[in-house]
């Protein structure tokens, strides 16, 4: 799918592009935070990306992202963000031809920092099976209002006839003590690495795992292998197991993200409906618009958003009050010929 640039600096939209009614724990995430931080949501980040299809280009590659700029301490920190970012992408990219019998360099940049947790996952010969980037489209809720969702799990393999489910992982590896003491941590754990504790409530795995379990039936054990990708640090990766995940945890877990996608379900119906909004009248959360190496929608780093430059916008306002005549700020800033797809 074509990318058209837009004004926004390091933003594009997919020719083509308009929101779906199909959901992702991506989504949810960038919406209202993740389970265990659900503080770092950000309905207006959520917009700009899957009501109005502004995003950072695919396919960055490792060379592109260290060539951002980083004359201000914001650039320095969306260009860290970025590069971690897109190195968890080439990882990606490489395991996955590497279950579909490729080789790995293990010289490049990627490669190193892939060949240190090669041992967390089963060889390729061990295998009866192997799916790989395998879709998933489960459905929740009622079967008269159904939810529909998107997921690709990274590997299920099948071993000695069981399935089990791996994810790949990526973190910079910062190790915060106090912040881990505060957490129950291990002293000198990776603090945002996730414990098997924090697995059990997360949305990924439990969506996963409730697919598996529509499908095969039974909840399958999993592992995420997380790599470092501190270019600055020798490599290395670490694993984390949820190996028995009770089914109602999991439907628990499932419940909460249905009622979610719903609230989602109901913005991007009104947004439909009335076509336009203003970008002031989605909530904004500025609490986010600096974390995991700052939001690309941020003006300080040539987005379109401007909610951290003004004053906070609880989280909880409805978006009411837009009309066909409020074309939004993102159209009223657009250069002459350009054109969102909606």
């Amino acid at each position: 799918m074509t990318d058209i640039p837009t004004p926004w600096r390091g933003l594009v939209v997919s020719a083509g592009f308009h929101p779906r009614e199909q959901f992702s724990v991506s989504q949810i995430e960038k919406a209202f935070g993740s389970a265990n931080e659900p503080d770092r949501g950000c309905l207006r980040a959520w917009a700009l990306r899957y009501l109005w299809g502004l995003k950072q280009p695919d396919g960055m590659t490792y060379e592109q992202a260290l060539a951002l700029p980083e004359t201000t301490e914001d650039e320095k920190r969306l260009r860290a963000g970025t590069i971690a970012k897109t190195l968890g992408k080439v990882i990606h990219r490489i395991l996955e031809a590497y279950y579909k019998g490729g080789n790995i360099d293990i010289d490049s940049p990627a490669g190193k920092r892939i060949f240190p947790g090669l041992h967390l996952a089963p060889h390729p010969s061990q295998c009866e099976q192997v799916d790989i980037e395998k879709q998933g489209n489960p459905r929740t809720g009622p079967e008269s209002d159904r939810i529909s969702w998107v997921l690709f799990k990274d590997l299920v393999p099948t071993i000695a006839g069981r399935r089990y489910l791996i994810d790949w992982k990526s973190t910079n590896g910062r190790v915060d003590n106090k912040k881990n003491a505060e957490l129950g941590k291990a002293k000198g754990s990776w603090t945002y690495q996730k414990t098997e504790a924090d697995l059990q409530i997360d949305y990924q795995p439990n969506l996963y795992l409730y697919d598996e379990y529509m499908l095969h039936g039974y909840v399958l054990p999993a592992r995420f292998v997380y790599f470092l990708t501190d270019a600055a640090r020798k490599p290395e990766a670490r694993a984390v197991d949820l190996p028995d995940q009770p089914l109602e945890n999991v439907m628990a877990v499932v419940y909460k993200l249905d009622s979610l996608a719903r609230e989602l379900r109901a913005i991007s119906r009104m947004y439909k409906s009335e076509k336009f909004y203003v970008l002031s009248d989605v909530p904004a959360n500025i609490l986010n618009c600096g974390a995991y190496g700052g939001c690309p929608y941020r003006s300080k780093t040539g987005g379109p958003c401007t909610a951290e430059d003004t004053q906070i916008i609880p989280m909880g306002r409805l978006l009411t009050g837009a009309t066909r005549s409020n074309v939004g700020a993102l159209h009223a800033a657009a250069s002459p010929g350009f054109v969102f797809q909606t």
